[in-house]
């Protein structure tokens, strides 16, 4: 069986093949001279770095609470752009701007043509992960203020 994070990984990397090859296609597209495009990522050094942003990008983009919000809503039912402006109350650029941010992190994904955003196995995963970490310390904080509350009656 594939661990959570096996999952999470596998979707970061796909992200970052998307990525890649966008950037490998711009890069035939024009010349740039002293550039090395994916050939940099070769240097080991690079290729943590890489990592170490995604990783982390994915990170801040749930960490912002209504982008938590609207992964969590999208995680239950995808849903066009104007209908999540609709469920959260949102206006329609601050709702395209989180949906774009959150298929950036590659914990969504939005097809532009169908106007269609939905999670993907990583973002299930993801989503799934935080809230087992959320239960678990709401778990923690409920036993310390009842042992606290009855050490002081």
């Amino acid at each position: 069986m594939i661990g959570a994070s096996d999952t999470i990984v596998a979707g970061l990397v796909a992200r970052f093949r998307q990525l890649a090859e966008t950037t490998d296609r711009l890069d035939a597209l024009e010349e740039r001279p002293g550039r090395e495009g994916l050939r940099e990522l070769r240097d080991p050094a690079a290729a943590e770095a890489a990592a170490r942003d995604l990783v982390l990008r994915v990170h801040r983009a749930a960490a912002d609470p209504p982008n938590y919000a609207l992964l969590l809503d999208i995680a239950t039912t995808a849903d066009s752009i104007e209908g999540l402006r609709v469920r959260r109350g949102w206006p329609l650029l601050d709702t395209n701007e989180r949906v774009q941010e959150l298929a950036r992190a590659g914990l969504i994904t939005y097809d532009p043509e169908r106007d269609h955003a939905q999670v993907t196995p990583a973002g299930h995963v993801f989503v799934d992960e935080l809230q087992r970490e959320i239960m678990a310390l709401a778990a923690g904080i409920r036993e310390w203020l009842a042992d606290r509350v009855q050490a002081k009656e």
